[in-house]
Formats: structure tokens, C-alpha cells, sequence
């Protein structure tokens, strides 16, 4: 009865050894595999380093099981599809404020000077996208000319149709800034950033005649501003050109208080205005021309563009009678 308790107590212990030593191959097991999983990868986050162990495959599984995340511009390198082994690293770097850098594989890096009309390049920089493209930034200066304007000037001592340059005109300078993006060398964008004036531009300035001359019966030339056609009357002291009779004390007196000659002429002021120099010219051939006159009166019936000529006699007056005439306007 004793011996059979002890085969019973041997064998439970045995079992209980199994079961432990089992348990024990299992856990050690499981840490040796854990262990080969496990990798030490160091981060380089825009310059922050960390060391971090993971089981992540891909750098995209690392930088999720970190909650590390990414703006639209930064590079990551290796991809995010990259397989990791345990000797790997990850860095981060801003797109926007990579700087010019050169190595065996990725960045070019450029200092130019460009001429492009008359463009200065003043700074350079480039970056390899994740497209394995070349992205290049520069700032470059254009000159332009500023062209200058033509200011016109009237001269009323010069005769229609001449024209001269009092001041010559000249061109001034401008530069202009853009920000240029390349990619792979060609241009696919372009950004003004300002513009100085560096050379004002001066106007030209050109005078022209606004006179005209003409050529009298007599070989007089005369300088005249305005050439108008009227209807010419004629009139002259007596009663029946102005009602008035020798004694009367306005007799002979015109509207501007000169005494009425040959010479005087009685004008609409809306049209010509009193004191104006004038020579009367027939446009009638074989017609002499009345000559130099003044406008120093007016006349109830003298409206628009007519014109009442002063003659020393009635008979004069009846001989004139009515006709179109040339006045010019002198300077």
C-alpha cells in the first residue's frame, strides 16, 4: 500500500517537472524571438535625435508607432516604404528651409550668377524631392527700363505745323526681384518679391505753333491765332446806320467810346471780344480787302458770326453792301 502511494507521488512530481520545464521553454522562446525582433533605430527629427526600439518594419510603421508627424513639405529619408534592419537610422528635414547640400547621392548645390536681362542672381539653394527630382530656388534682379513720357507744349510765336524739342527725354531704371523655381533646370515658377526704382525717368518736352501765317494784298506777313468766315455788313456815322444826327452827343462815338473810323468794326463780343486785333479779308476776286481792323463796337443786329465794317461814306456803305468774308484773329 506504501509502494503504491510512492509510484503515485514520483509520477505527479514527474508531471509537475514536465509542466515547468515546458512552461520554461516556452518563456525563454518567446524572449529569444522577441529579441530578434527588436531593433535599436535612431530618429533624426529636424535636428532632434532619439534612440527608440521597435518592431516596426517599415519607417512608416515607426514613424506612426512614435506618433511622429509629417508636414507636407518635409523629406524623409530613407522612404516610408524602406524595410529597416537594426544598424538603420531615419531623418526628417524641412523642405522649406533646406539649405544647399552636397553628397555622394542626393542635394546639388548652386552659387550662380545669372544674366538674364541684365538679371543678377543673387542666392541660390536646391533640394532632391522625394520624386528623385532636382528643386532648385533662386532669387534673381532684372533691370528694366521705365520709359519716359512726351509732354507736348503750345507756342503761340510759332506757326502751325512746327514743333521743337526743348528738353530731351531719357529713359529711367528699375530692378525687380522674383523668387524662380527650378526643377531638374527648367523654370516652373515665378513670384515677384519687389521693385526700387532706381532711376527716375525725365519727360521729353516738345513745343508746337499754333500760329499761322498770312500773306496780305499789300506783302504784309502777319502772324494770326484764328481764321473765321462772316457775313460782312458795312455802316458808317450817318442816321440811317445808327440814328443818330451830327449834333447828337453820341454821334460818331462807338460802344467802347473811340470815335468811329475806317478801321472800326462792330462785332458780337460772344464771338470776338472788344480790343481784338483783326485783318478782313475779301474772298471775292478783284475785291480789295478791307484790311487791319479792331473790334471796338457792337450793333443791335450784329449777333453770331457777323461783322458790321465802318466806312467814312453812305456811298461806300451801298457798295459793300453784304458779303462773306475772312477775319482773321492776329496774335
Amino acid at each position: 500500500m506504501l509502494l503504491e502511494k510512492n509510484i503515485k507521488w514520483h509520477l505527479r512530481l514527474r508531471h509537475v517537472v514536465l509542466i515547468a520545464f515546458t512552461l520554461i521553454i516556452a518563456l525563454l522562446a518567446s524572449v529569444f524571438v522577441y529579441a530578434s525582433q527588436v531593433k535599436e533605430v535612431e530618429i533624426d527629427n529636424k535636428g532632434k535625435k532619439v534612440i527608440v526600439k521597435t518592431m516596426g518594419k517599415t519607417v512608416g510603421d515607426i514613424l506612426r508607432e512614435n506618433e511622429i508627424k509629417l508636414d507636407s513639405d518635409d523629406i524623409v529619408e530613407p522612404k516610408l516604404d524602406h524595410m529597416l534592419g537594426p544598424l538603420d537610422s531615419i531623418a526628417i528635414r524641412d523642405a522649406a528651409l533646406e539649405t544647399a547640400h552636397v553628397d555622394s547621392k542626393s542635394a546639388i548645390s548652386e552659387a550662380a550668377y545669372l544674366v538674364n536681362n541684365e538679371a543678377d542672381v543673387t542666392s541660390a539653394g536646391s533640394e532632391i524631392l522625394r520624386d528623385k527630382t532636382t528643386r532648385t530656388e533662386k532669387v534673381i534682379v532684372i533691370k528694366e527700363e521705365v520709359p519716359y513720357k512726351t509732354v507736348k507744349k503750345a507756342n503761340s510765336k510759332m506757326k502751325q505745323g512746327q514743333t521743337k524739342v526743348v528738353k530731351a527725354g531719357k529713359d529711367g531704371l528699375a530692378e525687380k526681384s522674383y523668387q524662380v523655381v527650378y526643377r531638374d533646370g527648367k523654370e516652373v515658377s515665378r513670384k515677384q518679391l519687389g521693385k526700387k526704382v532706381v532711376s527716375k525717368p525725365v519727360d521729353k518736352l516738345v513745343e508746337y505753333g499754333t500760329s499761322s501765317m498770312l500773306l496780305t494784298s499789300r506783302g504784309d506777313n502777319i502772324r494770326y491765332k484764328k481764321c473765321l468766315v462772316m457775313s460782312a455788313t458795312a455802316y458808317d456815322a450817318g442816321y440811317e446806320s445808327t440814328g443818330k444826327s451830327p449834333g447828337h452827343p453820341g454821334y460818331g462815338i462807338t460802344a467802347t467810346g473811340i470815335r468811329a473810323k475806317r478801321g472800326v468794326v462792330a462785332v458780337d463780343t460772344r464771338v470776338i471780344p472788344l480790343g481784338t486785333r483783326l485783318y478782313i479779308e475779301s474772298m471775292q476776286k478783284g475785291v480789295s480787302s478791307y484790311g487791319y481792323a479792331v473790334a471796338a463796337d457792337t450793333g443791335g443786329a450784329i449777333k453770331g458770326k457777323k461783322i458790321d465794317l465802318f466806312f467814312e461814306t453812305s456811298r461806300e456803305v451801298n457798295n459793300w453792301g453784304r458779303r462773306n468774308v475772312k477775319v482773321y484773329i492776329l496774335e
